[in-house]
């Protein structure tokens, strides 16, 4: 199953934006706006909207890349296997702990990297996985984060409600972040997203963006 093609919607892959009828829709991570930045001199920074904390640009980019790679591995690998894929050897410990874990659950794919978006709503994004879970007898979402990602629950709260939209779906599908490490030894964590409030507080940030958007 996949969302089906809307006329008028067209997907950038190289700025990875939507548009639909020539105007775009916001991204869910673009709504929920975590890191925004700043300069200061010569000097660029993200700030945390949730906490206040200031990280050097750099370390924000570093942060992405290794993240970027994880998740075109993830593509590969729960589709084809991890056998024949080369990857870059830093990202060995987030990798190893994906291979378990599917190794450990085995999930029956639905959908990986899937792209849905809602024109109720007005926004799109990518979601990493939708699948079958044998452990649990139910469908999961999953988000997958090679870092803290705070705002996990909203985030998948949006795939999910786009994902229902795009597909006319009204099973039961459960939430989660797969955490996966960067240092080896360690093992990921599946962590339920739950709060009831994930997506009040999703549709709380897109109708802000879009007020303050017409100011």
């Amino acid at each position: 199953m996949s969302c089906p093609e809307v006329p008028g919607l067209v997907f950038d892959e190289k700025t990875h934006s939507y548009t639909y009828d020539g105007r775009r829709l916001p991204g869910v991570t673009s709504v929920l706006n975590e890191l925004v930045r700043v300069e200061y001199g010569d000097r660029e920074f993200y700030v945390n909207t949730l906490n206040g904390q200031t990280i050097a640009a750099e370390v924000i980019r570093s942060a992405g890349d290794y993240g970027r790679a994880v998740h075109k591995v993830m593509d590969l690998a729960l589709n084809h296997g991890i056998d024949a894929i080369f990857y870059p050897e830093e990202i060995e410990p987030s990798v190893k702990a994906l291979v378990q874990w599917q190794a450990d659950y085995r999930p029956e794919l639905i959908a990986v990297e899937q792209r849905v978006h809602s024109l109720k709503y007005w926004y799109a994004g990518t979601f990493d996985i939708l699948c079958y879970l044998p452990l649990t007898k139910r469908l999961a979402l999953i988000d997958v984060k090679t870092g803290e990602g705070a705002l996990t629950g909203p985030q998948t709260a949006a795939y999910l409600e786009a994902w229902r939209e795009c597909t006319g779906e009204r099973k039961a599908i459960d939430r989660y972040k797969l955490r996966l490490p960067k240092v080896a030894g360690e093992t990921y964590r599946l962590i339920p997203c739950a709060n009831p409030q994930d997506w009040v507080y999703f549709t709380h940030r897109l109708f802000a963006r879009e007020f303050h958007a017409n100011l």
